[in-house]
């Protein structure tokens, strides 16, 4: 399954992610960021995300293994 990661940097937290279902939404949010000028940066990825539970546990070890708060 495609779903789409908008990254950006906000001054006052650092790095944020969302995380939209469709491109349209995810780019959307990338306009409406680069017209508030208080993000820098902003950009979408296309992740593919396994729908099956064993799938799912490894992509969340391989990409969520760290806190970084």
């Amino acid at each position: 399954m495609k779903i789409y990661k908008v990254t950006h940097n906000d001054q006052n937290i650092g790095t944020v992610l969302s995380w939209h279902s469709n491109k349209a939404d995810a780019e959307k949010l990338v306009r409406e960021l680069n017209h508030s000028m208080e993000f820098s940066s902003p950009y979408v990825n296309i992740v593919e995300f396994p729908t099956d539970k064993a799938g799912i546990i490894k992509w969340l070890n391989a990409y969520f293994n760290t806190d970084n708060g």
